[in-house]
């Protein structure tokens, strides 16, 4: 299979929280390809560098927006509401009042106190480490995967392997078997096409 696609919308931009409208997409897929070409003001030789430049200070990223890891002391705080520290914590509490306000003088200890109190902290801390050891281990393997796609541009004599987040509308994508669609694309020209819907709708068969 190979497929010339037409790139037609980035990711937001998460500084000025822009999208290319629904109905801009529907046009340029309703349309013929030449016309989705000058409505973007692009051709099948791709974008110029100055109009990459341009179009990406306008739309930022092409990137999914994905949720901010917890901060540390978030994490803390999360590791710290357990019900097992719940049961602990309420212990001690009795214990002020029962082996310290309440208790003669004589009879008074904070043994009982200080245990609970320890294992709160030991579970507490345990957790956080671990919980944040595995988030840090995550956010690099994440980090470490870099998805790419064949993109021709003005100037270019053939299609380039480029960031996925580099695509600016207008970008000419090269797509092969085995590719993943980087962004809502409009097809120029195809052959034998097939496209799996199976991350998107759960099922194996179309």
């Amino acid at each position: 299979m190979n497929i010339e696609a037409k790139h037609v919308l980035t990711g937001r931009d998460p500084r000025r929280n822009k999208h290319v409208s629904s109905t801009l997409l529907t046009g340029l897929a309703e349309c013929a390809p030449e016309d989705a070409l000058t409505q973007l003001n692009t051709t099948r030789s791709g974008l110029p560098e100055d109009q990459v430049e341009a179009r990406q200070e306008q739309y930022g990223p092409n990137e999914v927006t994905h949720e901010r890891p917890p901060t540390w002391y978030q994490q803390l705080f999360h590791a710290f509401l357990t019900p097992f520290n719940g049961v602990l914590f309420t212990v001690s509490i009795v214990s002020v009042f029962s082996d310290v306000i309440f208790a003669a003088p004589e009879d008074r200890s904070f043994r009982t106190i200080i245990v609970l109190i320890s294992m709160v902290l030991l579970s507490t801390l345990l957790r956080f480490w671990q919980e944040f050891r595995s988030n840090k281990a995550a956010e690099e393997l994440k980090a470490m995967v870099s998805s790419t796609t064949a993109v021709l541009r003005a100037g270019m004599s053939r299609p380039q392997e480029m960031p996925i987040s580099e695509l600016v509308p207008g970008d000419i994508v090269y797509l092969s078997a085995g590719d993943m669609v980087p962004a809502d694309v409009r097809l120029l020209t195809a052959k034998d096409l097939f496209v799996s819907q199976a991350t998107l709708t759960g099922e194996s068969i179309p």
